[in-house]
């Protein structure tokens, strides 16, 4: 397959970071609002090529775009946020098949919960997510507990015009091997600032008093897809933070592949949009967080 021409593609623009790929499906985040809207019949239009049993009218879009419920400024009961990239959105997924559904299910059978809320955003990075959970909080108060599913340390928020801020994936794959000592340098530069972000962030929850529970979720990648492995957040490196727990990852796959087989589901692995983690993966993610959630109730770390 040959590289893609960077200049006949609108998407694609370089600047001194390098080459980048511009989500712009949603528009620009002014920085004083939470998000862009996501309209419901934007998602449905993304997935309309892909393969069946995607339930359009389990698809929730809330006033202000996004897969939960209104957003509230008084909350009656344990208030509850997920945040994450667009495997925390869950796209090629219903409602009810997301890691953040149900986890949210389980807390609130157990226990008086404020509502389902649930800020994640395609093509979001580390910086964009601590950026729009500041924004929540803002708008709409401080939350008892975070779900944060990491997005690719590799991403960067950036400024590119006077007044918004766009997501941005840097096309690695592509240009790696041209511009290797360039590719390199941008690598420490997002990980450095996605290092920063997170401690800042972990640090304002401590103030506050919010449980924060966080995880990596793109090394579901590199698990079963070894190009991908550049995805992988540095582990070794985040695990110093005490609100930061590991997925494993290769038992993932294994729970995906067993149910493939044992209950013929085709999307256990990976979603209807032949990208993302799939039904049984947001299962076994939700299991992994739920247990979680229960062992920090006992025993605190943060």
């Amino acid at each position: 397959m040959n590289k893609p021409n960077i200049e006949d593609n609108p998407n694609i623009i370089k600047t001194d970071w390098g080459f980048i790929s511009v989500l712009e499906e949603q528009g620009e985040s002014r920085f004083n609002n939470i998000l862009p809207t996501i309209k419901k019949s934007w998602y449905k239009s993304i997935m309309s090529d892909y393969e069946g049993g995607f339930n359009f009218d389990d698809v929730s879009i809330n006033s202000s775009g996004y897969r939960c419920n209104n957003f509230k400024k008084v909350h009656d009961g344990k208030h509850i946020l997920f945040s994450g990239c667009s495997n925390a959105f869950g796209l090629g997924l219903n409602d009810n098949e997301r890691w953040s559904e149900k986890v949210y299910k389980y807390i609130s059978n157990t226990e008086q919960t404020s509502g389902f809320f649930n800020i994640a955003r395609l093509g979001s990075s580390i910086e964009n997510n601590v950026i729009d959970m500041l924004n929540y909080f803002d708008n709409y108060g401080i939350p008892n507990i975070i779900f944060w599913g990491i997005p690719n340390a590799t991403r960067k928020t950036m400024c590119l015009n006077d007044i918004s801020y766009n997501n941005v994936i840097f096309n690695f794959n592509n240009y790696e091997q041209d511009e290797p000592s360039k590719i390199k340098k941008i690598k420490k530069e997002c990980l450095l600032s996605a290092y920063n972000y997170y401690k800042m962030f972990e640090l304002i929850c401590k103030l506050y008093k919010i449980k924060l529970i966080s995880f990596d979720s793109d090394s579901f990648y590199g698990e079963f897809d070894k190009d991908k492995l550049s995805y992988n957040l540095p582990i070794e490196i985040f695990n110093q933070f005490e609100s930061f727990f590991n997925i494993d990852w290769a038992e993932c796959i294994y729970y995906c592949h067993e149910d493939e087989v044992k209950n013929k589901n085709k999307f256990a692995l990976i979603a209807r949009d032949l990208v993302h983690p799939g039904i049984s993966a947001n299962e076994f993610i939700s299991n992994q967080l739920i247990k979680i959630y229960k062992d920090q109730s006992d025993n605190p770390r943060n």
